[in-house]
């Protein structure tokens, strides 16, 4: 196999290849005139969407499947036709002129047949429609079982419903309900409008099990009816339902790895455990294996994991290309492992004690392991720290909850041994309401709140030991008619340290065990101004907000503009802490005199059907905030008080039509009141930056967002954020960010897709380093599919910056069979 090599990491620095470039300037120019508040982010694992969406298919199909009845078969039959002859001496019926047998689950259909009521024997000397649960035969004649369900068809063709399989075969043979033996057959997926067959296997006998196996002799594979492959004997699978085999493999080649192949080997132990187990080996450089196991016990109760192994002993020393100027610990073992574990566990919503536990944990053997064996689900590439928690929380009442939790942190840049730990940490947090002031019109009331932490930090050097604290606050919360809300309230910290030694640094400053208390004093007003509108139909605002097909069914009939000024001020009077520890940011809480002031705006709208009639809602509508959402399961959400024990079942009125955030803004400065009194650093102003928050989403398909951050004083943004996404009816996608911190960070990262032809579509991922004029990584692939969607051919080109890889990427799929995907891994020597 020859391989050239088409790139390099000067290449890459000097930019991007003419289609990446494209999709670069497709992220800085279009992601400022469309983007939106609630935005769907860059994604560089799936460059097409119908990819993205596979995994929920089969879930979705898989719980069909799952609660779909059991099908109970009938006794008697239902013959109709349009002319009866009855048969005394054969006991039996010839139906003409249109025939239908029908019993429970089937139905046959034919011109002409002879029915035996006894027998439950049915033939048809021409033309003939079965159709049952599972598919639909057509014979040109046959011969069958309705008790049995079996039987013999000639020149028959056969379509199974799970998989689009269709076969046809001069004699189909269905020996049992799912069972059919074959001869002269030809198997394909395709069911194209106008009958043609873009690919097909053809055998000369063999036999299919639904949901089970084709196993197939003389087999020939062809193409747009070419011959390609010929095999004497082969097993394919026929089935969409979980079941052990092998998965299609992939295979490469590398001239820095050599032969890649790995084959992945699927076993489900049960409905809902399953593992993959997956062996690798690239040739010049590791061996390996990955398993992936997966186990739903209930709703609220799932566990999933992966364990990476691999054996690097063919490498050697070297480092295959990857940079380590930015770690501290290079090096990396003959074995080495990589893996997550998560698990998810819940009691039932009446249970006495109410109680969930929660365990996230991620490590790697090596610093180099995420760059060199990429996994997102182990943890992103350029993470600087790998972090490992496990929590176990329950409640008493509505007034006590108490956190039993752990935390584990691997360094990936740093040197391990100073990295701190928590372990473990215990939180007890208590609440009460009271009215001392009676019922009032100013809504007085006292509200308390006491918590209670202690956390034990470890690490093998530095500073560590056990911090306590205690907190207690007190808030009273009023408001004055519909005008005014404010909320009052004092807070302090009784912190105590207990460190396993004391530490001397320099000459004359002693970390030792230590006390410190410290108040803060909060005072928030706010008060809100809105208005409802009624909308003109013909107007351009219903017009801009119903674009696309999927917008037509609600039209904005209302909307709701609010404008909500907040006014904060906070007190923290000087406390001093240099002794103290330095375990974490509560460890130096300084001294504050802050005034905070703002204002954010909303457009909320309301849409119904075009056609509802009289849907007025006499009360303003409630804030998306406040409207009902299913639990996520997404990252460290799962760590959250209100999703572990919130009620994912509770019965929600629902209302026709429905209400979304069309505009957002919100504009925010803060005031350092000891900064503008005691001038303490001449370079630095008491007004912070202005912050300035902005969105705008018209349609669920097209979004835009702004989060700035503002330096009036120089005239130019400390930092901005720009992100959104905007897909049309075609079948276009754009989903890009850009971000910038001054002098920190300038990166810009974009997916695209877009639809060439019916059968053409082009896609592309790219992440762009602004300061260093390099790409960090990108791929762009091309993807050709048959024009009834049975079969497709990726062509692509990777790249990523450390390590320093380039590659080639081709996937041949064939619908119902797989992937076959091979990967040129294109390196620099």
């Amino acid at each position: 196999m020859t391989v050239t090599t088409i790139g390099s990491r000067d290449s890459m620095r000097r930019g991007p290849y003419p289609l990446v470039r494209f999709l670069i300037g497709l992220c800085v120019c279009i992601t400022p005139a469309l983007l939106s508040a609630q935005v769907e982010q860059p994604d560089r694992r799936f460059l097409f969407e119908r990819d993205k969406t596979r995994v929920q298919e089969v879930e979705e199909k898989t719980q069909k499947e799952t609660l779909k009845p059991i099908r109970i078969g009938g006794t008697d039959a239902r013959f109709s036709a349009g002319r009866v002859e009855f048969l005394q001496e054969s006991d039996a019926i010839r139906g003409t002129e249109g025939v239908t047998v029908s019993r429970e689950g089937m139905k046959l259909r034919a011109e002409e047949l002879l029915y035996s009521s006894k027998t439950q024997q049915v033939d048809v000397p021409v033309d003939m429609i079965l159709s049952f649960p599972s598919g639909e035969l057509i014979a040109s004649e046959g011969k069958f079982s309705l008790e049995t369900e079996t039987g013999g068809f000639e020149d028959a063709s056969l379509t199974l419903n799970d998989g689009g399989y269709r076969i046809a075969a001069t004699h189909i043979e269905k020996t049992s309900e799912d069972d059919f033996e074959l001869e002269n057959s030809e198997i394909t997926t395709c069911q194209c409008a106008d009958g043609s067959v873009p690919w097909s296997i053809g055998c000369t006998s063999g036999s299919v099990e639904r949901e089970g196996y084709a196993y197939l002799d003389n087999l020939v594979f062809r193409a747009a009816n070419v011959p390609l492959i010929y095999l004497p004997y082969a097993v394919l699978p026929v089935k969409t339902k979980r079941s052990p085999g092998l998965l299609f493999p992939t295979v490469g080649y590398s001239n820095r790895h050599g032969i890649q192949y790995s084959q992945p080997i699927f076993v489900p132990l049960d409905e809902s455990f399953d593992f993959t187990l997956t062996p690798f080996i690239e040739a010049r450089t590791r061996v390996g294996s990955k398993v992936d196991v997966q186990r739903i016990f209930s709703q609220r109760h799932v566990m999933s994991g992966r364990l990476i192994y691999s054996n690097e002993s063919n490498r050697g020393e070297s480092l295959r290309g990857t940079n380590v100027t930015d770690i501290f610990d290079p090096t990396f073992d003959t074995n080495r492992f990589g893996g997550f574990y998560k698990h998810f566990w819940q009691t039932e919503r009446d249970a006495l004690l109410p109680s969930a536990v929660v365990i996230d944990a991620h490590a790697v053997s090596d610093d180099l392991f995420l760059r060199e064996l990429a996994d997102d689900d182990i943890g992103d590439r350029s993470s600087r720290v790998l972090t490992s928690r496990a929590v176990f929380r329950s409640s008493v009442g509505s007034w006590l909850y108490g956190d039993l939790s752990a935390e584990y942190n691997q360094s990936i840049r740093e040197d391990q041994d100073f990295v701190l730990q928590r372990l473990p940490e215990l939180d007890l947090t208590a609440t009460q309401s009271f009215r001392p002031f009676g019922f009032n019109p100013y809504g007085l009331k006292v509200k308390t709140n006491l918590g209670v932490q202690a956390v034990s930090f470890q690490r093998e050097k530095g500073v560590d030991g056990n911090r306590y604290n205690v907190r207690p606050t007190l808030s009273i919360p009023y408001h004055y008619k519909n005008y005014l809300n404010a909320d009052l309230s004092l807070q302090g910290d009784f912190t105590s340290y207990r460190l396993d030694e004391d530490m001397i640094f320099g000459t004359d400053q002693i970390i030792e065990d230590d006390d410190r208390s410290v108040f803060q004093l909060r005072h928030r007003l706010s008060t809100a101004v809105e208005r409802v509108y009624d909308v003109d139909p013909n107007s351009s605002l219903v017009t801009l907000t119903s674009l696309g097909a999927d917008n037509q069914q609600f039209a904005l009939t209302r909307f709701k503009h609010t404008i909500e000024p907040e006014m904060n001020y906070q007190f923290i009077p000087f406390t001093s802490q240099d002794q103290l520890p330095f375990f974490d940011s509560f460890d130096r809480i300084r001294n504050r005199n802050n005034i905070s002031a703002g204002v954010r705006s909303r457009l909320l709208g309301r849409f119904a059907p075009p056609f509802a009639g009289g849907d007025r809602i006499p009360e303003l509508t409630p804030r998306v905030a406040q409207l009902p959402s299913l639990l996520s399961a997404d990252g460290q959400s799962f760590f959250n008080h209100d999703v572990l024990f919130s009620d994912t079942q509770s019965n929600y009125v629902i209302q026709r039509g429905t209400i979304r955030e069309l505009v957002n803004v919100a504009v925010l400065q803060n005031f350092d009141v000891i900064e503008h009194r005691k001038n303490l650093d001449p370079n630095r102003s008491p007004w912070s930056d202005i912050t300035v928050n902005v969105g705008l989403f018209p349609t669920p398909n097209l979004g835009f967002s702004v989060d700035s951050n503002y330096d009036y004083e120089d005239s130019e943004f400390s930092s901005y954020s720009l992100a959104g996404h905007v897909r049309d009816d075609r079948g276009d996608i754009f989903r890009g960010r850009y971000t910038f911190i001054d002098d920190i960070l300038s990166q810009a990262e974009a997916n695209a897709e877009i639809v060439l032809t019916d059968r053409y579509r082009l896609a592309g991922y790219a992440r762009y380093d602004e300061q260093n004029e390099e790409i960090i990584e990108a791929s762009t692939a091309l993807r050709l599919q048959s024009s009834c969607n049975c079969w497709y051919i990726d062509v692509g080109y990777a790249e990523t910056l450390n390590p320093d890889n380039q590659r080639f990427l081709v996937t041949f799929s064939l619908r119902g069979l797989g992937d076959f995907t091979q990967k040129f891994g294109l390196n620099n020597s």
